[in-house]
């Protein structure tokens, strides 16, 4: 029947973008889980008060993808399988597993929609505290955590530099300063752009961003906070996310649909 054949032409198409899909989350889950590896030491928070993981929560979020991407990738061949094939079990198995992945992503939407508050305002504490510690020789765990992030992030301090190491002094390198003629104080040379925080300092470095170091701009150094820049790429994506998950989630209802009633029709066949 023509119904029947529509059906299958929508499972396996869908579930091709499904399988590609799947292996982009897996991709990012990945990239994600290497990339805060190196930044989670920065996410330690350390106050008894605060009652919200944020390591913890990094960890599970690049876990979580790595997961979901596998698990879109092998339900997505199984519903193609299934409807290829118009078997009755993996049909009904697709069908299943669709309906119980969209149980759970209306779950992690619910923990999101009641954490996420607590997660932002713990942010900014968070950061602030494991900066007390920063030395701009990155010769520590949380320190090389913190290099990574202005690296990455293009940012400086936590919400603004002149403000946050005049309270907290980041621990400098006084002899290389020394030696290279360098008398500002206001941000370590990592906040400089072009300085790999993974070499070796050396005399020649800070001489080379002796103008960053002595009369910082944002030509020249990282002058934007990082809490700020956190802040701003979770709201510029959360629209995106948020419209990619409706959309995901109708299209698997669809598909469940879709996969239930090609699993009737090969019974009544």
């Amino acid at each position: 029947m023509v119904a029947v054949g529509l059906s299958k032409i929508v499972i396996v198409s869908v579930n091709v973008i499904f399988m590609i899909f799947g292996l982009a989350i897996l991709v990012v889950g990945v990239i994600f889980k290497a990339g805060w590896d190196d930044v989670r030491n920065a996410f330690d928070d350390k106050a008894t008060q605060v009652d919200f993981d944020l390591q913890a929560a990094g960890d599970a979020a690049g876990v979580s993808a790595i997961t979901f991407g596998s698990i879109i990738l092998i339900v997505a061949l199984l519903g193609c399988a299934g409807a290829c094939c118009q078997n009755r079990c993996l049909l009904g198995t697709y069908a299943v597993i669709v309906l119980l992945v969209v149980i759970g992503q209306i779950a992690v939407v619910a923990l999101v929609a009641t954490k996420g508050k607590d997660a932002e305002d713990n942010l900014k504490e968070a950061l602030e505290d494991t900066l007390k510690d920063y030395n701009e020789t990155s010769n520590t765990d949380i320190s090389k955590s913190w290099s990574a992030i202005f690296h990455i992030g293009d940012c400086c301090a936590v919400t603004d530099y002149k403000v946050d190491f005049k309270t907290n002094p980041f621990k400098m390198d006084v002899k290389l300063r020394n030696e290279a003629g360098i008398t500002g104080k206001l941000m370590p040379i990592t906040c400089c752009r072009g300085v790999d925080y993974e070499n070796e300092l050396s005399k020649k470095i800070f001489e080379d961003k002796k103008e960053c170091l002595n009369n910082p701009s944002s030509t020249n150094a990282y002058t934007k906070g990082c809490y700020t820049t956190i802040k701003d790429w979770i709201n510029d994506n959360r629209k995106v996310i948020i419209g990619v998950g409706v959309a995901v989630l109708i299209f698997e209802l669809i598909l469940s649909a879709l996969a239930f009633f090609l699993c009737h029709r090969a019974n009544d066949d």
